[in-house]
């Protein structure tokens, strides 16, 4: 595993294992940062990763947008051939935030900035111009004072977030890009530290209330005779529905066809029959004490054995029916199957044997139902 990679897993373990509270930028705010954390350089600079530290001071002019300065410094050591040699590195930069979800506990951020590096290297190990080691040429000492005495123009960019532990206490994570633009070199930065904020926009009062003023005392009014009470007006009275053709056959005739359809030699109902059986339905709910034979028929096509089977599976399916979907009671219905007995048209045409295929509702007390529609 690869230094860079340590360094990235090790800032986003820090980055999910906080558990802040309290939310978020404050406008107009000041921010001191605290910092530490480690910094890698390009492989052509033969210097080693170290430790870095130092400070960031912030303004927040929105919650969205704030600018900020920081400087840092590090120790290392070149590990070139010409020896082991410290250096070290200041680095003053400014940066621009971007906030995202300021007003959450935890407040991600884009950054972007300009600064640069100053390097300086000291003289470990007795490494002078006029006093080389033996394996120490001019043209290494050069090289040495090329890379460890040098400054640079830089630009920065990245990635971090804020973890307010309080209101004015954060946790601060980030990673940046750094890119030192004389020798075009690849740098990474990853660091922690503690945001403190100062100051801010206070949120702007809440208006006073406006207390309303007294109400005028009302005039004294002598009261003015009660008037007669009016009479009430007679409740208007719905005009009741006109029967059904459905309902007149039932009452009036004591029987009614019902258009039933089932699947061929079968006694399953078509969905095309409901409108029928709700009809009926509907009338076997406004006369309770209404009681009814299903009677089915069919007509003489197969034997007589059979159309009598089938005529009672389908009577009982129309009874099953009624009861189950629309609650009519069982005890007030009877199925009774007559098979090919009793046609009401010619079996030998088509015409015919159509209407003989029927089911049909039958009044068990028929005087006794003409009576109370009388009434």
């Amino acid at each position: 595993m690869t230094k860079r990679t340590v360094m990235l897993l090790s800032f986003l373990t820090v980055l999910f294992m906080a558990g802040p509270t309290w939310a978020a930028i404050i406008e107009e705010s000041w921010t001191l940062t605290p910092f530490a954390g480690g910094y890698m350089f390009d492989g052509d600079e033969n210097l080693d990763t170290s430790l870095i530290y130092g400070a960031k001071l912030g303004y927040d002019f929105t919650k969205h947008f704030g600018l900020e300065m920081s400087a840092a410094g590090l120790r290392t050591h070149a590990n070139d051939d010409y020896g082991d040699i410290a250096v070290k590195m200041f680095e003053p930069r400014l940066d621009a935030l971007i906030y995202f979800m300021p007003d959450s506990a935890i407040v991600p951020f884009f950054s972007l900035g300009v600064g640069g590096r100053s390097m300086s290297h000291g003289d470990q190990h007795g490494v002078y111009p006029d006093d080389f080691a033996q394996d120490l040429t001019l043209e290494d000492y050069n090289a040495m004072e090329r890379n460890a005495e040098s400054s640079h123009f830089l630009v920065d960019t990245g990635i971090g977030a804020k973890f307010f532990l309080a209101k004015r206490v954060a946790l601060r994570a980030d990673v940046r890009y750094v890119l030192p633009l004389n020798d075009a070199l690849n740098n990474f930065e990853a660091t922690l530290g503690l945001s403190f904020v100062m100051g801010g926009k206070k949120p702007a009062p809440a208006p006073a209330p406006v207390a309303a003023p007294a109400p005028a005392p009302a005039p004294v009014v002598e009261p003015a005779p009660a008037p007669a009470p009016e009479p009430e007006p007679a409740p208007v009275v719905a005009p009741a529905p006109a029967p059904t053709v459905m309902e007149k056959e039932i009452v009036e005739k004591g029987r009614a066809t019902l258009d039933v359809k089932f699947k061929t030699n079968s006694a399953v109902i078509l969905p095309e029959s409901d409108k029928d059986l709700s009809q009926f339905a509907d009338v076997m709910q406004k006369y309770p004490d209404l009681k009814v034979e299903i009677a089915g028929h069919t007509d003489s096509t197969g034997t007589d054995k059979y159309n009598q089977q089938l005529s009672q599976k389908r009577a009982d399916s129309v009874k099953k029916y009624l009861a189950d979907k629309y609650g009519v009671e069982a005890n007030r219905l009877t199925a009774k199957g007559y098979g090919e007995a009793k046609p009401i048209a010619d079996n030998k045409t088509k015409v015919g044997r159509a209407k003989n295929r029927r089911v049909e509702a039958v009044v068990d007390y028929t005087y006794t139902v003409k009576e109370k529609v009388q009434e």
